[in-house]
C-alpha cells in the first residue's frame, strides 16, 4: 500500500471514520508519522534479524528499483560513479543500497566493497566490478566504461510504500503518537481555569 493511502486509512481510524482536521492535524502530518513508523520498523527488524541469525535481510516491500541511472565520471579522481537518486536509509555497511547492477543483468550484481579494500578489486579481472559508498554517490571500482547506465536497488530513508504485514503495527504506533498529543492537550485544557 502506498504511503498516502496508508496515512489516510490511519487518519480514519484515529478520527473514528470521519476524516477531519478539527484536531489540528492534516494529512501531511499523518503521512510524515507513517513514514517515520515504517522507517523505525525497517531498522528495528534489520537489527533484530542480524543479531539473531547473523543475516542482513531486508523486507523487500521497502526496496525500490531505480533503472537507467546514468554513470558519471570524475576526472580528478579518475573514477566512475553513480549519484544516488534518493537519500537512502542509514543502515550498517551501507545496506540501504541492496544492489548495483548493469541494466540488462539483475542476476549478476556488482560486489560490495569498502574504501579499505578497493585495492583488491583494482587488480582483479576486468569482468569483476565492485562498488562502495561516499556521501551521496556510489563509487565504481574496476568498472567497464562502456556501460552508461546502471540499475540500483535502494531502501529509501523515506519509504513510499508500507508492507501489508507491518500495517497493523504502524497504525498502532501512529495512533499512539497522535492520541498522546491529544491527551496532553486535554490535560492542559482541563487544568486551565479559563476554559
Amino acid at each position: 500500500m502506498n504511503i498516502k493511502d496508508a496515512a489516510q486509512q490511519i487518519m480514519r481510524v484515529i478520527n473514528g471514520g470521519d476524516v477531519s482536521d478539527d484536531n489540528g492535524f492534516i494529512l501531511l502530518d499523518y503521512i510524515d508519522a507513517t513514514q517515520q513508523a515504517a522507517a523505525f520498523i525497517i531498522k528495528r527488524d534489520f537489527w533484530k534479524d542480524s543479531n539473531a541469525t547473523g543475516q542482513t535481510e531486508i523486507n523487500y516491500t521497502y526496496l525500490e528499483i531505480f533503472e537507467d541511472v546514468e554513470v558519471k565520471y570524475n576526472e580528478k579522481t579518475d573514477r566512475y560513479y553513480v549519484p544516488l537518486p534518493v537519500d537512502i536509509m542509514a543502515l550498517p555497511q551501507d545496506y540501504g543500497v541492496q544492489y548495483v547492477s548493469e541494466r540488462q543483468n539483475l542476476t549478476d550484481p556488482y560486489s560490495r566493497t569498502s574504501i579499505g579494500t578497493i585495492g583488491l578489486y583494482s587488480n582483479l579481472p576486468d569482468d569483476i566490478s565492485s562498488w562502495f559508498m561516499t556521501n551521496k554517490n556510489i563509487q565504481l571500482v574496476n568498472f567497464d566504461s562502456a556501460v552508461k547506465y546502471l540499475t540500483l536497488g535502494l531502501i529509501p530513508s523515506v519509504p513510499s510504500v508500507i508492507g501489508d504485514d507491518d500495517m497493523l503495527e504502524i497504525t498502532q504506533m501512529v495512533k499512539e503518537r497522535f492520541l498522546k498529543g491529544k491527551v496532553a492537550e486535554d490535560k492542559i485544557n482541563d487544568s486551565n481555569p479559563n476554559s
